[in-house]
């Protein structure tokens, strides 16, 4: 399942005719360097998916396998022939995962985590 190709083509062209400076682009790449918050994820205590493409090419599936294992009870969602905009061609999939996740009381999440 994948979104309409022409709603992904308009969305890419959009980000690609986005203008950028590279002192903007500096600063954005500068800021991702430095914000880290893998000491903090232990507090994280609500209901918590990490979504991730199998063929995402700009972060690292260990990326979010790290995240999913630091945050407690959190699930770990791995989108099957999707790359960095799994949101966006795979919307039926994602939006199935985030409403049977949104149906489950705090109860079941966690039983459900922790099995």
């Amino acid at each position: 399942q994948s979104t309409d190709p022409a709603f992904f083509s308009k969305l890419k062209a959009s980000f690609v005719e986005t203008r950028r400076t590279s002192v903007g682009l500096q600063g954005q790449v500068g800021a991702m360097m430095r914000f880290n918050s893998t000491a903090r994820l232990h507090e994280i205590s609500c209901l918590t998916i990490v979504i991730t493409g199998d063929r995402d090419g700009a972060v690292p599936m260990q990326n979010s396998q790290s995240l999913a294992r630091r945050i407690p009870g959190a699930e770990l969602a791995i989108v099957e022939g999707a790359g960095h905009f799994w949101w966006a061609r795979r919307t039926v999939d994602v939006a199935q995962l985030l409403t049977e996740a949104l149906l489950l009381s705090d109860e079941q999440w966690k039983a459900r985590s922790e099995a």
